[in-house]
């Protein structure tokens, strides 16, 4: 089989994409990827440790990973959450298995989304 290879580092692609979906979902511009400046204030903060994001042509694909939002500008712990996703890959090539991994972040994306409008819903009705 021909490898295929990524147009930049598997995290880096990784954290972009999740960045250009949190900015879609949550309707902001206003999303930056670490590391940035330190006077950026930031409303919340999302750690993910992908624990594992393989697949195979033709089989299936799986996002394992542990995700944090944290609010007050990264002090406090808003949300902890294991993620455990799984996608069927429905052709025999690279590009079906990108698709699939692709839907697994998309997945993974809307929970990071849904917490954070969460939180921000309470503090609005608190605040």
């Amino acid at each position: 089989m021909e490898l295929a290879k990524w147009g930049d580092p598997l995290a880096a692609g990784f954290a972009r994409a999740l960045a250009e979906n949190l900015a879609l979902l949550l309707k902001t511009e206003k999303v930056s990827i670490f590391p940035w400046l330190k006077a950026t204030r930031r409303d919340y903060q999302v750690t993910v440790d992908v624990i594992d994001f393989i697949g195979a042509p033709g089989e299936g694909a799986r996002l394992r990973a542990w995700w944090s939002v944290f609010g007050s500008n990264g002090k406090v712990e808003l949300a902890k959450r294991y993620a455990f996703l799984e996608e069927a890959v429905a052709g025999d090539d690279i590009a079906a298995l990108v698709e699939a991994q692709s839907r697994l972040l998309a997945t993974l994306s809307r929970q990071v989304a849904e917490s954070i409008n969460l939180h921000s819903q309470k503090t609005n009705d608190n605040g």
